[in-house]
């Protein structure tokens, strides 16, 4: 139980830094590979935190989804930027968005680790 809250806490902070990163881009316009690099990490973060998701619903097909949505918002960062990458992604990112939105309250096998 002890790792699960140092992970817990340690992607929290990362997540923090990347906020941080974001905000400080927009004002000092950082150069083009620092914010290469605060997008990928972002959009690894984003990644992992849907695949984690994954593990805790009941239905297989939300699994599914969820898992593959995560996967492919890592995976795209190690590709050349494409047109065809964008629709994918946005589509990666609303996806669960929605299937968290319209979802009723029992439909998780356990409590999600909530924030604190």
């Amino acid at each position: 139980m002890k790792i699960d809250k140092l992970l817990l806490k340690s992607y929290k902070t990362i997540c923090g830094a990347v906020l941080v990163a974001k905000i400080l881009n927009w004002i000092f316009y950082f150069g083009n590979q620092i914010n290469l690099i605060i997008n990928t990490t972002m959009f690894c973060l984003i990644g992992i935190a849907f695949i984690a998701s994954s593990f805790v619903w009941q239905k297989k097909l939300v699994k599914i989804i969820l898992f593959l949505c995560g996967a492919y918002l890592i995976v795209m960062n190690f590709f050349a930027k494409d047109i065809l990458l964008n629709w994918p992604a946005l589509i990666s990112i609303l996806t669960p968005s929605i299937i968290y939105r319209f979802s009723k309250e029992g439909e998780t096998t356990k409590k999600p680790v909530e924030a604190g």
